[in-house]
Formats: structure tokens, sequence, C-alpha cells
């Protein structure tokens, strides 16, 4: 009996195999393919119509307000303590400010003699400090110049100068224009 049954269920996958083999037009369903792709299309378009149409059913909206529960608001009393603790930081604050300019102010008692130049110290602190507040507005007055002639008659002064202390370079020729002009220039002062 076990042989039988075993040899039913070969023969079984062996027909199933066959069937495959010989069976190439698998896909379709409704005897011409072109029917079948159009039915399929069909389908799934309905498919997602049906699925842009469905409605939750779990309640996802935000719950009703509750004004009767929250009189002041979620952050009531946090807000409630911080102004509290600015006010009273204001008013200590506002106190000691207070105290500070109302405050006496005494002088030591000067112990030894009084200086005797004084007088002089104060009018040289005057003077010096009228000087600095000269100084400052003119610094705050100036606007940044550069003259294009100061400039030329500098370098042609340093080029002079370049002239007159590089030996070597003036043996080499690299001076022959300066040198040559300043040469026509004392040339010409002495005539």
């Amino acid at each position: 009996r076990s042989h039988f049954g075993s040899s039913f269920f070969l023969a079984r996958e062996y027909l199933a195999r066959a069937a495959m083999q010989c069976q190439k037009r698998t896909d379709v369903s409704y005897g011409n393919p072109v029917i079948a792709k159009f039915e399929l299309e069909k389908r799934k378009k309905l498919h997602r119509q049906r699925l842009q149409s469905i409605k939750c059913q779990v309640d996802n909206k935000p719950p009703p307000a509750q004004p009767h529960l929250t009189t002041y608001g979620r952050d009531y009393f946090a807000k409630k303590k911080t102004t509290t603790e600015a006010a009273f930081n204001d008013l200590k604050m506002i106190q000691s400010i207070a105290q500070t300019m109302t405050r006496r102010f005494d002088l030591p008692d000067r112990s030894g003699a009084a200086s005797l130049n004084r007088d002089a110290r104060k009018r040289e602190l005057f003077r010096i400090t009228a000087d600095n507040h000269k100084l400052m507005d003119r610094l705050e007055k100036l606007r940044p110049t550069f003259s294009t002639k100061d400039l030329i008659v500098d370098h042609e002064r340093n080029q002079k100068y370049m002239v007159g202390c590089s030996y070597a370079a003036r043996k080499a020729g690299k001076y022959d224009g300066p040198r040559g002009q300043r040469r026509n220039q004392m040339l010409s002062r002495s005539s």
C-alpha cells in the first residue's frame, strides 16, 4: 500500500510537469491575451478607486477643546512664576540703585600737610584733557587722502638715495636713467 501511494504521487508529479511543458500561454485567463490584459487593467483601476474612497475607521481627529478645564492655559503657572521672579529682581535692583545714589559721600580726614602744588597739578590736568579733546576732534574730522604729487617726489628722492648707496647696481647699469638725470640736473645748476 505504501508503495502504491508513493508511485501515485510520482505519477501525479510527472503529469504536472508534462502539463507545464505543453502549457505555453499561462497568462491567458480569458482565452485571448488582449482581453485578459484589458480585464486586468479594468480590475486594477476599480481597485485603485476603492482604495481612494476608503474612509478611516479609527478617529484620528484632535480632541475637542475643553475650555472649562484649562482656565488659564497650559503654561499659566510657569509664566506667572517667571514674571513674579523678574518683578522681584527688578525691585531689588532698583532698591540697590536707590541706596547707592542716596548714601552720603564722606571724605576721610586728611592726615598731614596739604599739597602745595595742588592747583598747578589741577591746571595741568585740565590742559592735558583739553588737548586730548582737541586731538580727538581732529582725528574724528580727518579724512584719508593721498597726494600723488608727494608720492612721486618721495619716490624720486628714494631713487636718488638708492643710486648713491648701491655701488654694484650702478656698475651693472641699473640706475643709468636716474643717474643720468641727476648728472644733467647738477650740470644745469652749475652753468
